[in-house]
C-alpha cells in the first residue's frame, strides 16, 4: 500500500483531532441537557403548584381577617386583595391545565379535580365578598363557614399534587443520571484519543520543524555569502523533507558556483568601465577639437586685414558709403577673431547681427527689415549664447528666404526666457523651406543642395556639443515662412567666470 504524502497525513489527522473535539464538546452538551432537563421540568412544575398553594394560602388568610372585620364593615381595598389572589390562583391553575398529560396519571386526576373544584369555591368566595359589601355580615359568616369542606379539598389535593410531582421528577432524574453516566464514559474516551492523537501530531510537527530549523540557519548564513558552512544532514524519514534537503545541498554549491562566476563577471566590469571611461575621455576630446573645427570656419584673419586695407582707400577716395559697409564687415570679422569661446554675450551678437544687416541692407534697400522684440526681464550684456548663432540665422533667412522673393520681406527675432531657459526666435515670412530639404535640416543632416557656406547644420551640431539639454526646432512652409527657435539653459557671464 503506498505511503500518504505528508500533508495528506498533516491534514488527516487535523480533520481527527477536529471530529474528536466536536464529538466531545457536543457530548458534554447533551449530557447538560440531559442531567438539567428534569430538573428545570421539576421546578417549573413544582413552581407552578407552589405557587397556586401560596396564593390559596394569602386567599384564604385575608377571608379570615375579613370575617372577623369590625361590625362588619366593607372594606374595598381587602375585597380587591381577595379578588387578586382568586385571579393569580386562576392562572396557576390554567398553566397546570395546559402542562398535564396523561403519562403522569397521579398529576393528571389531581390538577383536574382541582379543576373542577376551583370554580365552586371561587363562587363561595364572590358571595361572601358581596354579602359583606352589602352589610350582611351574619350571612357572609354562614357561606365562610359553608366552604370550609370545599377549603380542606383544595388543600389534599395540591399537597397531593406537589409529593406527585417531586416523586415523578425524581424518578426521571434517576433514569437521566444513568444516561448521563454512559455519556460521561464516552467523554473521557474521545477525550483521550484526542490527547494521544494531538501528541501524535505534536511528534510529527516536531520532526519536520527540526529539519526545517536546520534550513533556516543554512539559508541565514547563505544570506550573509557565507558558504563554508557544512550540508544539511539528510538523515530524515520523510521522503518529502528528504528531498528538500539534497536539493537545497544543491542549490548551496549551485549558488557558491555562480557567486564566485559574478565576482569575475565584476572584476571584468570593472575593468571594462575603466576602459569605456578612458574612451569616454578620448571622445570628448575629439568633441572638443571638433567644436573647435567648427569654429575654425570663422576665423577671417586673412579677411580682417584686407578688409581694413580696403577701408582706408575708400577713405582716401572720399566713398563714406564703401567705407562704412566695410567697417561693418569689418567689425564682424574683428569679433570672430577675438572671440574665441563658444559662448558669447548677447549683446555682442545682437551687435553684430546688426551689422550683418546693415550690410544686406546696402544691397536689397528696403525690400527687407527687420525688428527685435527683446523680453524687459533679459539682460543682454549678462546672458551668453552661442557665438554667431543669430547671425547665421538672420543670415539664412535673408539668404534663402527674403532674397529670392521679388517683394521681399520681413524678419522678426524674439529673445525671452522662460523656467529656467533662453529662447532665441528667428521668424521670417520668406519662401520657406521644401518638404525633402526640410526633413533633413530637423536632423542636423546638411542637404546635398546646400552651399558649402556655415548654415543650420553648423549651428545644430554645435548646441549638441555645448549642452545636450539645447534644442533646435524649425518651422517651416513653404510660401508661407519660416521659424527657427534655439532653447537652452540660461547661462551668466558669472558662470562663465567660474568655470
Amino acid at each position: 500500500m503506498k505511503r500518504l504524502r505528508m500533508k495528506h497525513r498533516v491534514f488527516l489527522i487535523l480533520v481527527l483531532i477536529i471530529l474528536l473535539i466536536g464529538s466531545n464538546l457536543s457530548l458534554s452538551l447533551l449530557e447538560n441537557h440531559c442531567s438539567a432537563g428534569p430538573i428545570y421540568k421539576m421546578m417549573d412544575g413544582f413552581y407552578g403548584i407552589v405557587g397556586f398553594i401560596d396564593a390559596f394560602d394569602e386567599c384564604e388568610r385575608y377571608v379570615t381577617s375579613y370575617r372577623w372585620w369590625d361590625e362588619g364593615r366593607y372594606d374595598p381595598d381587602q375585597d380587591q386583595l381577595i379578588r387578586g389572589k382568586l385571579v393569580l390562583m386562576r392562572s396557576y391553575l390554567d398553566q397546570m391545565v395546559l402542562k398535564q398529560t396523561v403519562q403522569q396519571p397521579g398529576q393528571y386526576y389531581d390538577i383536574r379535580a382541582l379543576d373542577h373544584m376551583f370554580p365552586h369555591y371561587q363562587r363561595y368566595i364572590e358571595d361572601f365578598l358581596a354579602m359583606m359589601e352589602a352589610g350582611t355580615k351574619t350571612e357572609a359568616v354562614s357561606v365562610y363557614y359553608q366552604r370550609e369542606t370545599l377549603v380542606v379539598l383544595i388543600h389534599d389535593y395540591s399537597s397531593k399534587m406537589l409529593n406527585d410531582t417531586v416523586q415523578e421528577s425524581q424518578k426521571d432524574y434517576i433514569h437521566m443520571q444513568k444516561i448521563t453516566r454512559r455519556l460521561w464514559l464516552l467523554q473521557v474516551l474521545t477525550g483521550i484519543a484526542s490527547i494521544m492523537l494531538s501528541a501524535y501530531f505534536a511528534a510529527m510537527l516536531y520532526a519536520i520543524v527540526q529539519p526545517i530549523n536546520r534550513l533556516i540557519e543554512a539559508s541565514e548564513a547563505m544570506r550573509k555569502e557565507d558558504f563554508s558552512i557544512p550540508d544539511v544532514p539528510t538523515d530524515v524519514k520523510n521522503e518529502e523533507l528528504h528531498q528538500l534537503m539534497v536539493s537545497f545541498n544543491h542549490m548551496k554549491h549551485s549558488t557558491k558556483r555562480f557567486v564566485e562566476m559574478l565576482m569575475e563577471h565584476n572584476h571584468t566590469l570593472q575593468l571594462l568601465r575603466e576602459t569605456e571611461k578612458k574612451a569616454l575621455e578620448s571622445r570628448r576630446l575629439a568633441d572638443q577639437a571638433k567644436l573647435l573645427s567648427l569654429q575654425e570656419q570663422l576665423d577671417p584673419h586673412f579677411l580682417f586685414n584686407a578688409l581694413n586695407t580696403i577701408r582706408r582707400i575708400a577713405q582716401t577716395e572720399g566713398s563714406h558709403r564703401t567705407e562704412m559697409l566695410i567697417l561693418s564687415l569689418a567689425k564682424i570679422f574683428r569679433h570672430s577673431l577675438y572671440d574665441r569661446g563658444a559662448l558669447s554675450a548677447l549683446t555682442d551678437e545682437i551687435e553684430v547681427t546688426e551689422q550683418y544687416f546693415h550690410i544686406q541692407q546696402a544691397r536689397f534697400g528696403d525690400r527687407i527689415c527687420l525688428d527685435w522684440e527683446i523680453a524687459q526681464d533679459v539682460d543682454p550684456d549678462e546672458l551668453l549664447v552661442p557665438a554667431f548663432a543669430l547671425e547665421i540665422l538672420v543670415e539664412n533667412s535673408v539668404k534663402h528666404g527674403l532674397g529670392p522673393k521679388t517683394q521681399g520681406g520681413h524678419i522678426h527675432v524674439g529673445i525671452f526666457q522662460k523656467d529656467g531657459m533662453l529662447f532665441l526666435e528667428v521668424k521670417d515670412d520668406g519662401l520657406g523651406i521644401p518638404a525633402d530639404i526640410l526633413e533633413k535640416v530637423q536632423k542636423g543632416e546638411r542637404p546635398a543642395s546646400a552651399d558649402g557656406g556655415i548654415g543650420l547644420s553648423n549651428i545644430y551640431h554645435r548646441l549638441q556639443l555645448l549642452d545636450p539639454q539645447n534644442q533646435l526646432t524649425i518651422w517651416s512652409e513653404e510660401g508661407e515662412g519660416t521659424c527657427v527657435t534655439i532653447k537652452m539653459p540660461i547661462q551668466h557671464r558669472e558662470e562663465e567666470k567660474l568655470c
